[in-house]
């Protein structure tokens, strides 16, 4: 399987999988969204979190998994796959 590739850095599978914190380059290689995708997920439709460490800015990889379930419970039943907010 050839490695993802980030903001033209080869990103090692093993490595990442085992890191509790990803790189905003590499979460974006595992969803395969872009990096302004991601920012939309994370500060609009807060559905993935970001950590600050000092400057610098990564995300868990259990808020990238969850989202992931989230989205496969909601095909197996049926429903819209879109996040949104329900005020109601």
């Amino acid at each position: 399987m050839a490695p993802l590739v980030a903001d033209g850095e080869a990103i090692d599978e093993k490595t990442s999988e085992k890191s509790l914190l990803l790189t905003v380059s590499q979460a974006c290689a595992l969803l395969q969204v872009s990096r302004a995708q991601l920012y939309v997920m994370a500060n609009k439709q807060h559905v993935i979190d970001f950590v600050h460490i000092g400057r610098l800015t990564r995300i868990r990889r259990a808020s990238l998994e969850a989202y992931v379930e989230s989205l496969s419970a909601k095909n197996a039943n049926g429903g819209d796959v879109s996040p949104r907010n329900d005020a109601a």
